[in-house]
């Protein structure tokens, strides 16, 4: 029998500060240790890509649609990767929903949900953060260890005889914990001694404060975790309702064993929405420029830039909305008297953001001198 090797499916991490959405100097996606092994027990070959990466598995030749040499189907298959930032200024500037912490905390998204968008038939596949219904919800606390201990809430702390409840992403429940009539604060759990605990997204409860999301991975000990993505092929096997949660056309395999042929996996993140300011600062106090008669303007009309009452050195122009940041430099001019003086460079991914009082998220700030 002859065969060949055609897409499984593909991943695409894009990104809008890039005018053309590549963000492949910015970021790597790898497998986990668990994933390769699956690929590599069904001969499914890894390729990073430009933006991403492609799975590539052996199909018979000759038959359309392509049928898969070996029977994939015939079990659960959850292939997890993990995402590394290569460029951490690109985090500076992406409008991220709350703090990340490389190797303590990772943003999650999965292919349990339909996000596609209009015109629906070519719309990419966008992966999202299911449970929170996002396409990167809040950080998960990432569990490397074999031991993590847990703290009550300091409004109810110390506890007695609290019940913690432990539950998969699929609301099935792996174990529970009884803390005893003694006063604690901490309660310390094994992760090893519970039964079909594996990799995977978990939440904890203790009934008393807000449950913990958390990803057990003992093999993501020490890597620099931004993102982990779990794609599954079917839930049926795994749900306690034996449901089938994964979205039509996000399943990577027919239940005929042919290739569904889907579209690309993607994950697109905005960049940060900032305020511009520019602070014109003269070289030398008696150089002749009366800093009243300057101005900064934006010949495209998109945002204005109001200035501060200056003093004897600076004046300081700040754009009457936040904008995003992106690469593709904006018609942003410095006038005199009406009159063109230059062009004015627009912040970077190298800009430093600051907080200044009076204005509500951050700023980019450029300094220029006349």
């Amino acid at each position: 029998m002859k065969t060949s090797y055609q897409p499984l499916f593909e991943f695409q991490l894009l990104h809008n500060y890039y005018t053309d959405s590549s963000a492949s100097q910015s970021f790597r996606v790898l497998p986990t240790t668990s994933c390769q092994y699956i690929l590599n027990h069904h001969h499914i070959l890894f390729r990073q890509t430009e933006n991403g990466f492609t799975l590539f598995v052996e199909v018979v030749s000759d038959t359309s649609p392509p049928q898969l040499s070996q029977q994939l189907n015939t079990e659960t298959l959850k292939l997890s990767f993990w995402v590394e930032v290569t460029d951490p200024l690109l985090l500076n500037i992406s409008a991220l929903p709350s703090d990340h912490h490389p190797g303590k905390e990772l943003f999650y998204l999965d292919n349990l949900s339909d996000h596609r968008t209009m015109p629906i038939l070519q719309s990419p596949l966008y992966l999202n953060d299911t449970t929170e219904n996002s396409p990167l919800g809040d950080t998960l606390l990432l569990l490397t260890s074999s031991q993590y201990t847990h703290s009550f809430s300091a409004s109810v702390a110390p506890v007695t005889n609290a019940i913690l409840t432990l539950k998969d992403m699929f609301n099935n429940t792996l174990d529970t914990f009884a803390t005893g009539p003694e006063p604690i604060s901490e309660y310390r759990i094994s992760l090893t001694n519970i039964k079909g605990m594996v990799a995977g997204r978990y939440v904890l409860t203790d009934g008393l404060g807000d449950p913990v999301d958390l990803y057990f991975s003992p093999e993501l000990m020490g890597k620099p975790v931004f993102a982990l993505i779990d794609l599954y092929n079917s839930t049926k096997d795994i749900t306690s309702d034996n449901s089938e949660q994964v979205p039509a056309p996000y399943r990577f395999l027919s239940s005929t064993n042919i290739l569904a042929g889907i579209s690309s996996y993607t994950l697109k993140i905005d960049s940060r929405k900032t305020t511009w300011r520019y602070i014109i600062i003269k070289k030398y106090t008696n150089n002749g420029i009366d800093l009243n008669q300057l101005a900064v303007k934006d010949t495209s009309s998109a945002v204005t830039f109001v200035a501060s009452p200056p003093d004897t050195k600076q004046i300081i122009f700040t754009a009457s909305k936040a904008l995003p940041l992106n690469e593709a430099r904006k018609p942003i001019v410095l006038e005199r008297s009406n009159n063109k003086i230059r062009d004015l460079p627009t912040p970077t991914l190298s800009t430093a953001l600051q907080k200044p009082s009076g204005l509500t998220g951050f700023s980019s700030d450029i300094y220029i001198y006349v």
